[in-house]
């Protein structure tokens, strides 16, 4: 009679042993991933601020012009709404910030 060979279970393919520091090099690679992209969607989203209320911008410009009005006028038309999503980013950007550090 011959005993069966014994061998020892091999870990899972996905399991991996990590240490105090791997752990703390990818949390620090995930927020400066994250860092770099919050940083660029506040550089376009500020962009987008000025663009729009901006009293010399094409857009204020080529939109007062088509419709017949004053650019000042629909630039204040336009400053309480750009306002409140200004506001808005502002305090998502810090929620962002505080829940990402």
């Amino acid at each position: 009679m011959t005993v069966p060979n014994t061998v020892e279970a091999a870990p899972a393919e996905n399991t991996t042993i990590v240490t105090g520091r791997a752990r703390r090099l990818r949390a620090r690679r995930r927020n400066v991933a994250l860092g770099s992209i919050v940083a660029g969607a506040a550089v376009f989203s500020g962009a987008a601020l000025g663009s729009t209320t901006c009293l010399y911008g094409d857009g204020i410009i080529l939109a007062s012009r088509s419709i017949g009005i004053k650019p000042i006028n629909l630039m204040l038309a336009i400053l309480p709404y750009a306002g409140i999503a200004a506001g808005l980013s502002l305090v998502l950007y810090l929620v962002t910030g505080f829940v990402a550090a």
